[in-house]
């Protein structure tokens, strides 16, 4: 694994704008060259469920031997990928189309579907024996989170409109249709209930330069607990 193309990723999701922006790209860069330098996955087939052109130029640097499958509802945002399916991530149907999955890689993805046990229930049906899901999704017990709800605000993470963000003064963007909240151990929780054992766990804050209060971010990096941190980072391997 080259450095200078981890750092060109770093720079990438550094940059503006909603695909690489928000989903807190550098962290999650990080994280996941920490954990598979100790643990190396040999993914010759990977699932990218909600997946970009961001997120398989990452995969493609850290697995650059697989084919990564790319599934998302929107076609502009997958139109750099190798192999993509146009779809909802609840459809079973696309997973009957599916098999001998080695890795599925589900970034900031299961908190905009309607119903996660559906995902959960689907990619079941598509691993392989020895595989992996690595799953990120913002923190509803986020220290940010838990400071709204004290003062009576709707969390950050969390959207009661697919229109309008509702009920946060202080959240200046549009709703991001999270509309499934998971805390840190809540989430955890879920995957075992699911049938997977959480390998390796992590989170991460939001802390790229375009981020309001992204300072105060980066020095709480260092002392919070991972439970109150703004994206947890899970690896789960099936039971």
């Amino acid at each position: 694994m080259k450095q200078e193309k981890l750092e060109e990723l770093k720079r990438l999701s550094e940059q503006s704008g909603h695909e690489l922006g928000s989903a807190g790209g550098s962290k999650k860069v990080e994280i996941m060259a920490h954990f598979l330098k100790k643990h190396p996955i040999d993914a010759k087939l990977i699932l990218d469920i909600g997946g970009s052109n961001f997120t398989y130029k990452l995969l493609k640097v850290f697995f650059p031997k697989a084919k990564v499958i790319t599934l998302n509802l929107e076609p502009s945002h997958t139109y750099e990928c190798e192999s993509v399916i146009i779809g909802d991530a609840e459809d079973e149907n696309i997973y009957k189309k599916l098999k001998n999955i080695d890795l599925i890689f589900c970034s900031d993805t299961i908190e905009h579907l309607r119903n996660p046990d559906k995902l959960m229930e689907n990619i079941r049906t598509v691993l392989k024996k020895d595989s992996y899901v690595i799953l990120t999704a913002p923190n509803l017990a986020s220290w940010k989170d838990r400071l709204f709800l004290l003062f009576g605000y709707t969390p950050s993470s969390y959207d009661v409109s697919l229109k309008f963000k509702i009920g946060n003064p202080f959240s200046i963007q549009s709703s991001a249709g999270h509309i499934s909240a998971f805390t840190f151990n809540g989430l955890i929780d879920y995957l075992e209930k699911f049938g997977f054992r959480v390998i390796y766990k992590n989170s991460y804050n939001l802390t790229e330069k375009i981020k309001p209060l992204w300072r105060i971010r980066r020095l709480l990096e260092y002392v919070l607990p991972m439970g109150a941190k703004e994206v947890s980072f899970f690896v789960a391997v099936p039971k």
